[in-house]
């Protein structure tokens, strides 16, 4: 996996399957604070005597039950996410529990596939959500090991490719009803498109690039069958003109450590509309009040993640 797709990871979880085809509410920014562990007790309280609400996406790493806990003491969050590179174990299933029951999220980044056990350890905890990212496909016993996993959950696939047809078989095995999530850095060709169509799932495809597809290629980014969300990262301002191919897709437009200008979001609406648009800030520099006043105007969702 690339640096860059590693870093990617960060917001795949934020961003999930979140963006699908039906109108996208708009209204002030929804902010989420990336922490790269768990609170400790002072974080707690800083953070909960912030103003208005937000979300939170943290990190577990060889988490003890009472820094589990402590998560749900953090008050004004509206959503939690917990990622960990492992699945929960027996000695902290109980805290994990607790935590599932307030509707906190669980992100598998890095733990791989789970297995038979941590299966059933997923289903006795029971999250109302559980994301699993990947850093490569499926073989189909894997795949067919999932059918047991239950509750909503979806895969992210933060690989160096997309799938070929040598991949086809552990996809196909995959529940129809469990959304795809495409990470990749690169655009989708022919052949990709082909192999996607072949596939019963709904699928989102996340690019990070700052060149946009030719006619050719768009053309072949339109015709995927059950694709419901596309997002584009970018660290720099698109030329109008280049929104054109995405006119019949819903997009979000993820802006990598900068903040569009007025006009700049102004295109990006007009090629599609107030509705089927959403952009997310991924910069960790504060916003000033003027950034702030400007973009809480703009006609569409606003999401933005930062650390502290």
């Amino acid at each position: 996996m690339t640096p860059q797709l590693f870093g990617i990871l960060l917001t795949a979880a934020l961003l999930g399957t979140s963006t699908v085809s039906v109108p996208i509410a708009s209204s002030s920014i929804q902010e989420t604070i990336f922490v790269d562990h768990l609170p400790d007790p002072l974080e707690v309280t800083q953070f909960s005597l912030l103003p208005g609400v937000r979300n939170y996406l943290l990190q577990a790493r060889n988490a003890w039950v009472d820094d589990l806990e402590r998560v749900l003491l953090i008050k004004g969050a509206q959503r939690i996410q917990i990622e960990s590179d492992h699945f929960p174990a027996e000695d902290t299933a109980s805290a994990w529990k607790r935590l599932a029951d307030q509707g906190v999220e669980f992100v598998g980044l890095r733990a791989g596939m789970p297995v038979e056990q941590e299966i059933r350890q997923l289903n006795a905890i029971r999250f109302q959500k559980l994301t699993l990212v990947l850093s490569r496909f499926p073989t189909v016993d894997e795949a067919k090991r999932l059918k047991a996993l239950q509750g909503d959950w979806s895969i992210t696939f933060a690989t160096a490719s997309f799938p070929k047809f040598e991949d086809k078989a552990g996809l196909e095995a995959l529940p129809a009803g469990s959304p795809l999530f495409f990470v990749t850095d690169y655009w989708p060709a022919y052949t990709h498109m082909d192999l996607l169509n072949l596939l019963p799932q709904n699928k989102a495809i996340r690019v990070a690039a700052n060149f946009f597809p030719t006619a050719e290629g768009a053309s072949y980014l339109n015709n995927i069958k059950k694709l419901n969300s596309l997002a584009i990262q970018t660290d720099l301002e698109p030329q109008p003109t280049e929104w054109a191919p995405f006119k019949n897709l819903p997009l979000t437009w993820i802006c990598k450590n900068f903040i569009p200008s007025d006009s700049a979001l102004q295109a990006f609406i007009d090629t599609g509309g107030t509705q089927f648009r959403k952009i997310v800030l991924d910069t960790d520099r504060q916003l000033t009040s003027s950034e702030r006043d400007r973009i809480n105007r703009a006609p569409v969702r606003v999401d933005w993640i930062h650390l502290p």
